[in-house]
């Protein structure tokens, strides 16, 4: 109650005070000395300021009349009916040396009534009516007294008691029977934790025999893996070729004495523990990283596939590459893959032998390609493309034409000058004709001192053309001790159904006629 009281006046001094319409009962307080307590409206209406003790001082006259005193008093009033009564004198001597609020049972005028009393505190919105009297901000300046009758409390005071004492006692007796069955249904509860205790006890000695003996069966498990292991070292150190066994996660588990061999490791611990892509499969023959996603050897392990002999390279200890033949296979146990065997062999001699016979085929398949002499395309290799070119031409119905050409007097050349003069007269030809060429024509040797040059997609017309460009270029082209070397030509076009042979007989009869026309002449 004294906290709504005490709440109300905060509200009325946080806005400076209320104004209300005089009245009768809202007439002028004499005791607020302060600017603009009275004020008219523009409509002629008289307002006067209602501060927070005034407004107590009313609720203080409604309480009264339901049986309720209030009474806002101070040692210091300004308003001398705010005095302070002997009791309220002496609580708020209390007030000043700490305590907080007062309560007590007395007689008050006869009658026996409760009193009850707490501090009020200077704020910021009392200073405005109260500054004057040397107030500071948070001292306590008075109080608000409560008194109300006894007469309608005590007697409920000695009923609640009474109440109070039988809770007491049916609480008492309520935890002395749970307190009773408690016990009752933690003894059941110790019997059964006995009994289980007995057959877990039991259970815990049966399995600890049934321990001992899966510890034997595996002592014994473990003694054979290593006769096994032992087994398998004996074997593989007969072969020639490594092996090494990984994990699932590619780590070396096991290696032979001929993988450490070759790989140039000379303990077994050197490697045992190590992934084995890490160590010996890191970076390609070029030096780019090798990585694990196109490694053969893990994807054989992860996909649970057996990879045949393929060709690879590995890095031995120290940091050489060299070629290796590998064959890799997943270990499989009851559908469980537990790792990987890779066997391997080193090639780098059937490499090296491989590379040389690679090199002498392409120099013998060169040597079968190419005139010895003038450098220019064999009669073999021409007679190849002759019928690739008739392939196409019977296919897609491409077309090709043929020159066949001879160098005119050549015999006399080798019988006046000799045989060395006249292999520089076929070599001076092919380094005069050989500019006057298209790249898709070929320029070949055919026999002696006749060349035959082949002209894929081109029609007769423009062969001819080139013919005689030919012929031009070898006009004007002298040869030191010869002189100027002239030839004959002859030109073909391949026809529809007609054999290679055929073309080549046509190309080389047009060149007898030419030969037969005076030489140094082109005809088709």
């Amino acid at each position: 109650m004294f906290r709504v009281v005490e709440l109300t006046r905060l509200w009325n001094a946080q806005h400076g005070g209320l104004y209300v319409i005089e009245s009768p009962i809202g007439v002028p307080n004499p005791y607020l000395d302060v600017p603009n307590r009275d004020l008219v409206t523009t409509q002629g209406i008289r307002l006067t300021m209602i501060n927070p003790a005034y407004m107590t001082r009313q609720i203080a006259e409604l309480a009264e009349k339901n049986g309720i005193f209030f009474h806002i008093t101070s040692r210091n009033p300004i308003r001398p009916a705010n005095a302070p009564d002997p009791w309220e004198s002496a609580v708020l001597k209390t007030f000043e040396e700490g305590v907080t609020e007062k309560l007590e049972q007395l007689q008050h005028n006869g009658d026996t009534v409760f009193r009850y009393m707490a501090p009020l505190r200077v704020a910021k919105g009392c200073m405005q009516c109260h500054a004057k009297q040397g107030y500071q901000i948070g001292e306590i300046r008075g109080g608000i007294s409560i008194t109300f009758a006894a007469n309608d409390i005590l007697p409920n005071k000695d009923k609640l008691k009474r109440n109070t004492d039988a809770l007491y006692l049916l609480a008492y007796l309520l935890v002395s029977a749970l307190i009773i069955l408690f016990m009752h249904a933690n003894r059941r509860r110790l019997n059964e934790l006995d009994n289980i205790n007995q057959q877990q006890e039991m259970l815990i000695f049966e399995r600890t025999e049934a321990l001992q003996r899966e510890v034997a069966k595996s002592r014994q498990a473990h003694q054979d893996l290593e006769d096994s292991q032992h087994h398998l070292k004996d074997i593989t150190a007969t072969l020639g070729e490594g092996l090494y066994v990984t994990d699932t996660a590619g780590v070396i588990t096991f290696i032979n004495p001929a993988a450490l061999r070759i790989l140039g490791y000379h303990r077994e611990d050197e490697l045992l523990g190590e992934k084995a892509h890490l160590r010996l499969h890191h970076h390609h023959a070029d030096g780019t990283p090798f990585k694990e996603e196109d490694c053969p050897m893990l994807t054989a392990l992860q996909t649970n596939q057996h990879v045949h002999e393929f060709e690879d390279i590995m890095w031995n200890k120290a940091g050489e590459v060299f070629p290796v033949m590998v064959i890799a296979s997943p270990l499989i146990k009851m559908d469980r893959t537990e790792g990987l065997v890779v066997a391997f062999r080193d090639i780098s001699d059937s490499k090296q032998a491989w590379q040389e016979l690679q090199r002498l085929n392409a120099e013998l398949d060169k040597q079968a390609k190419t005139d010895m002499l003038t450098g220019i395309a064999s009669r073999r290799h021409v007679q190849e493309q002759i019928e690739h070119c008739f392939s196409l031409s019977h296919r897609y119905e491409k077309i090709f034409s043929i020159i066949i050409f001879d160098i005119d007097w050549f015999k006399s050349v080798n019988d006046r000058f000799g045989h060395a003069v006249g292999d520089q007269v076929l070599q001076h030809i092919t380094r005069t004709v050989e500019p006057c060429l298209r790249e898709v024509d070929l320029l070949g040797r055919w026999g002696g001192e006749e060349f035959i040059i082949l002209c894929p997609e081109t029609r007769v017309n423009a062969a001819v053309g080139l013919a005689h460009r030919i012929q031009a270029c070898l006009a004007s082209a002298s040869f030191a001790e010869v002189g100027v070397i002239t030839a004959s030509f002859g030109v073909a076009e391949h026809q529809n159904g007609e054999a290679p042979d055929e073309v080549i007989k046509r190309a080389d009869n047009a060149l007898y006629q030419a030969k037969a026309e005076g030489r140094n002449c082109v005809r088709s």
